[in-house]
């Protein structure tokens, strides 16, 4: 049965691609980011996509009124926001930790809180957040991204307790390292564990990401913990 899909950041790497996976299988697709695109998959197809930007809680609350007036109501919604940083903590200016709060945080409760009101009634809809890996191997130099995507995955954590009963359901995945979608590639990197110890991180296909995505929206997979590693 083709699922109705609304990605948020589909001018991104990773949302690119899941608007077009779910466009080539014969889903409903439309997306949004704050750049303006005509977006199309490898076959030509084009999706319709809405130039917003998402931290915007007024414009997207505007967004969620007009889905409804056309009669389209999101079945899975993928929050693909985000803006990775890389600087020690201690040279991190102000504004930059800012901006990382504001485009990870405020930017994905924005996203949940809009479209969870949308949703409420539907117990098989879906609000997908992604984190990261380098939340659970605490990287060093990824500070403050790494408190911006615990603060998400904290967040997902309270919407799911508080609405899911209601629906819709609520689900945080920790990416790994997706192969070609412009993420680093499998590297050495020191940890910050106090032993200077060097470590790769996993990397996987999009297609096995995907899969796990695919999962959940089915409802096939683990639901008992509303954080889950990939």
């Amino acid at each position: 049965m083709p699922k109705r899909v609304l990605t948020v950041g589909d001018t991104g790497g990773l949302g690119n691609l899941f608007c077009q996976h779910f466009l080539a299988r014969g889903d409903d697709v439309r997306g949004l980011s704050r750049k303006a695109a005509i977006l199309q998959n490898e076959n030509g197809l084009e999706w319709p996509h809405y130039c917003v930007d998402a931290s915007d809680y007024a414009t997207l609350e505007l967004v969620a009124t007009e889905l409804q007036g056309e009669d389209w109501r999101p079945e899975v919604v993928l929050n693909c926001t985000g803006l990775a940083d890389h600087n020690p903590i201690l040279m991190l200016s102000a504004e930059k930790f800012q901006d990382m709060i504001m485009s990870n945080l405020m930017t994905s409760f924005a996203i949940n809180q809009v479209f969870g009101k949308l949703l409420i009634g539907d117990p098989e809809a879906l609000i997908c957040n992604f984190s990261s890996i380098h939340v659970a191997q605490q990287t060093r130099g990824a500070g403050s991204y790494i408190v911006a995507k615990s603060a998400v995955e904290t967040m997902t954590g309270v919407f799911c307790n508080e609405v899911s009963s209601l629906g819709p359901r609520f689900i945080c995945l920790r990416l790994p390292y997706v192969k070609d979608v412009g993420m680093a590639k499998e590297t050495n990197i020191l940890l910050g564990d106090g032993k200077g110890a060097a470590s790769k991180f996993t990397t996987k296909s999009f297609e096995e990401v995907m899969a796990s995505v695919v999962s959940h929206i089915n409802g096939e997979a683990d639901t008992t913990n509303p954080i889950q590693s990939i």
